[in-house]
């Protein structure tokens, strides 16, 4: 199976691919990676959405404005509670907090808590691709990712696990069995790689300790994110059953919008 999202977005791609520059900013260029996704394949026309706002918010959050530390899931996720800002509102001269109600405005942003749903990491990101749902990770970073990234075809790049200098946001847009990759869409500018994107063997998303998160956006209020229905294509990765048993386990605890944006699609509850 080969899903990449990139194909319902292509006109924009190259618009949303960024560069944070020497910044520690990834995260918050992660969740705009995400949120202009989703938007975009809820048939949204493309809009930038201000990464440097996600992480100045999370910055204040933490009690670190004017440092450059970068930033964890639990406080991005507090942030995208306030909601999101687009680029054209964003005033850099100004608190972040002072913007908090033109993000509320743009609309609330639910991310999973813990890691992505699956029986490993690999199904679990896979299964949630298959579902037009991006996956937010974090790895290490170091000459061995770089140096095994170099090139201009995702297919064939083979990173290795060996220094970590870091740990790094970045976002996965799809994946391929036959060349057993999954494809991320990094911050480092269209001028990077494949066109701003890079592949990571499923040998080593599987090793155990890799990866540090893996998490993903949810809800949008105001953005109708569709599950995809892929039906007998699901063969081990996703079956309508799985839809309906996580719907059925989690349908008292959600709030009357998901509910219904879930209906909408699935008006059986497969």
């Amino acid at each position: 199976m080969n899903i990449d999202l990139r194909a319902t977005v292509e006109q924009t791609q190259s618009a949303r691919v960024e560069d944070q520059g020497p910044t520690n900013a990834c995260g918050g260029y992660a969740c705009e990676t995400d949120i202009e996704c989703l938007r975009e394949l809820a048939g949204l026309p493309y809009r930038k959405v201000s990464a440097r706002w996600i992480y100045r918010r999370a910055l204040e959050f933490d009690g670190a404005l004017g440092n450059d530390r970068g930033c964890g899931q639990e406080t991005l996720a507090k942030v995208l509670a306030i909601g999101y800002l687009f680029e054209d509102q964003y005033d850099p001269n100004a608190l972040p907090s002072a913007q908090d109600q033109l993000a509320r405005e743009n609309g609330a942003v639910r991310v999973s808590t813990g890691w992505i749903p699956g029986i490993d990491s690999l199904t679990g990101i896979k299964r949630s691709i298959a579902m037009g749902l991006p996956v937010i990770i974090a790895i290490p970073v170091g000459e061995s990712l770089w140096a095994g990234i170099s090139g201009d075809d995702w297919r064939q790049h083979n990173p290795t696990i060996g220094d970590e200098r870091n740990t790094h946001w970045c976002a996965v847009v799809g994946f391929d069995d036959a060349a057993e990759r999954i494809l991320v869409e990094d911050s480092s500018g269209p001028q990077a790689w494949d066109g701003g994107f890079f592949g990571l063997p499923y040998s080593i998303i599987s090793t155990s300790g890799y990866l540090k998160a893996a998490w993903r956006i949810e809800h949008i209020k105001g953005v109708p994110i569709k599950i995809n229905d892929i039906g007998e294509q699901a063969e081990t990765i996703l079956t309508k059953r799985d839809i309906g048993q996580w719907f059925d386990a989690h349908k008292t605890a959600l709030t009357a919008d998901v509910r219904d944006a879930y209906l909408a699609v699935n008006q059986l509850n497969f």
